[in-house]
């Protein structure tokens, strides 16, 4: 999985490693007073970790009872559940994420292999312990918006316009209403689904600035959403964030299935946070407090961006195993 032809992987792994890494100073920063080399340490750590268990071959992981590897999986992460509410640190709304997210990943997985490689990234992140025990976590939305893009990759239907249609545009919408960089996997996506009927695609995106505009209308002190500070608009952000338009309906335009979209899309994402921070023109470590919360975003995108892949598919090889 982690070869050489495997770059999204390999690079999914290594972004995995330094988010976590970032992470670990913010949770113990008496233990980890260097960022920088404490985020480097964790990510060589953590990609070794990930290398160890995609080399494996298939038939080594495959010797795995199926049934019982995922009952035990789904023990593990309710195991986590019930500790933080044990504790007295329970949040719902991440707990409910860190569940789906588990649940997903045993659904989704091509391979064992592949499952236990994404379960590495659940298991041994801070990302997702941080967001148990605190607020200011926000991987449950993309959580959310990677398991609705996967169901509607599979119920989209062509050439259709039905209730499934419209409620996709209005819950894509909220997830946007939460949290505004995952407007950018929203357009990654939409390029994806609608490069071959843009009436439809038009469609789709006036039903998702409309359900929007009423969101935040009625909702704005309702729901509890991600609150940044304001960026000083000038004529350079406002072409960086032309650029990153087109470079998010690019990526899709061109992307062959809707895990490469999960993969293009963290990385933009990343590129816009980090753009975002520096705007702003605050000291080193207040920017890498801003930072770090905002990367629990691309952190799902990152796991679901790794396959189990067979052939590599630009050069017509079969991938030694």
């Amino acid at each position: 999985m982690l070869n050489k032809y495997n770059f999204i992987n390999r690079i999914s792994a290594s972004l995995g490693g330094i988010i976590g890494g970032l992470y670990l100073y913010t949770l113990f920063p008496d233990y980890f007073r260097h960022p920088v080399a404490s985020a480097f340490l964790y990510a060589l750590f953590f990609f070794m970790i990930c290398l160890f268990a995609g080399r494996v071959k298939r038939s080594v992981w495959n010797m795995l009872d199926k049934k019982w590897l995922y009952i035990l999986e789904s023990i593990l992460v309710l195991g986590l559940l019930a500790y933080s509410f044990a504790i007295g640190f329970f949040n719902y709304w991440n707990s409910a994420g860190i569940i789906l997210l588990g649940y997903i990943i045993i659904y989704t997985s091509r391979t064992i292999r592949e499952n236990i490689v994404k379960f590495i990234f659940f298991l041994l992140s801070p990302v997702f312990y941080y967001g148990m025990f605190f607020q200011n976590s926000y991987f449950t939305e993309t959580v959310f918006a990677v398991s609705f893009l996967l169901l509607m990759d599979r119920i989209y239907t062509r050439g259709s316009i039905d209730h499934y249609f419209i409620l996709s545009a209005i819950v894509l919408a909220f997830l946007v209403f939460i949290n505004p960089f995952l407007v950018i996997l929203f357009f990654t996506f939409s390029a994806y689904c609608f490069r071959q009927e843009l009436k439809k695609g038009g469609l789709f995106f006036l039903i998702a600035m409309v359900s929007f505009y009423f969101m935040k209308s009625l909702l704005k002190n309702q729901v509890l959403v991600l609150s940044l500070p304001h960026l000083h608009i000038s004529i350079w952000i406002i072409i960086l964030l032309i650029l990153i338009f087109v470079s998010a309906v690019y990526s899709g335009w061109i992307s062959r299935n809707v895990y490469e979209i999960f993969f293009s899309s963290s990385l933009i994402i990343l590129i816009t946070i980090i753009i975002y921070a520096v705007s702003i023109k605050p000291p080193f470590m207040p920017l890498l407090n801003i930072i770090t919360p905002l990367l629990s975003t691309i952190f799902p995108l990152l796991i679901f961006a790794v396959r189990d892949y067979d052939t590599e598919e630009y050069l017509g090889k079969i991938l030694d195993d």
